[in-house]
């Protein structure tokens, strides 16, 4: 699997401004590698109201087992897409990203 270049948090900004696309090559390349890992332990993002709360979710990789959710609640889509993108970050590059 690839690494993220860490340093490269234009890349990150860019899914920031832009979440719906369109996105270039190389932020293209990084949503692959941080979509792509497996199942058990990957971060999700659950709607827990239909279109008022979104909650980051950890995926226990069983069918039937509870999602553990870790932070607080989102009221908008927009703004968990990237609550979700800065957490997927940090677990690959072991850095934070400022909100």
């Amino acid at each position: 699997m690839k690494n993220i270049d860490s340093s490269r948090k234009d890349l990150a900004y860019e899914f920031r401004d832009t979440p719906f696309g369109p996105h270039s090559a190389e932020l293209r390349e990084i949503l692959q590698i941080l979509r792509w890992t497996p199942l058990e332990g990957k971060r999700i993002l659950v709607c827990t109201r239909p279109n008022e709360e979104w909650r980051i979710g950890i995926n226990p990789g069983v069918r039937g087992k509870k999602i553990i959710f870790e932070g607080d609640p989102f009221d908008n889509f927009r703004g968990a897409l990237w609550g979700l993108f800065r957490r997927r970050w940090e677990l690959a590059t072991g850095e934070r990203l400022e909100p």
